[in-house]
């Protein structure tokens, strides 16, 4: 039997997530050329009174360029995966604007028109990764 301050809170947590969920729907997306990738991180927290089960991230990304996705969010600063099984290594994050940059061994289609933002994240990204040693050498390392 629920409290009615344990039943309260199921509300307050419904209402939350309804309410974050109503406004990911209102950020930009590019309706066919984006990808979504499932972070590779999540839990099972057990707690005291029950289980709670928490499910990967699910985040729309932007190919940049061949190798490059920009996610919009920097919520879960991790690896991810597509849904073709390609593997996505995250690199850099701009927590002030909200981006979040993967990269990938695989080559991507990139999408043409990219706000300033993201484009101007997009160079800085290829610039560090020009100094870290190119993709190739970047990919190595991340899976070792």
């Amino acid at each position: 039997m629920r409290t009615p301050v344990g039943k309260r809170n199921e509300i307050l947590f419904l209402l939350v997530a309804a309410t974050l969920f109503a406004l990911s729907g209102l950020s930009k997306t590019y309706a066919d050329e984006n990808i979504e990738v499932t972070s590779e991180n999540f839990l099972d927290i057990k707690s005291f009174h029950r289980n709670f089960s928490f499910s990967p991230i699910v985040e729309i990304g932007i190919p940049a360029s061949e190798h490059i996705l920009i996610v919009k969010s920097c919520h879960c600063l991790d690896n991810a995966k597509d849904k073709s099984g390609n593997n996505y290594y995250f690199y850099m994050v701009d927590m002030h604007n909200g981006l979040k940059a993967l990269i990938t061994a695989s080559k991507i289609e990139p999408f043409q028109e990219l706000d300033y933002k993201t484009k101007e994240f997009c160079e800085i990204v290829k610039i560090e990764i020009a100094k870290d040693g190119g993709i190739e050498k970047l990919i190595k390392k991340f899976k070792n």
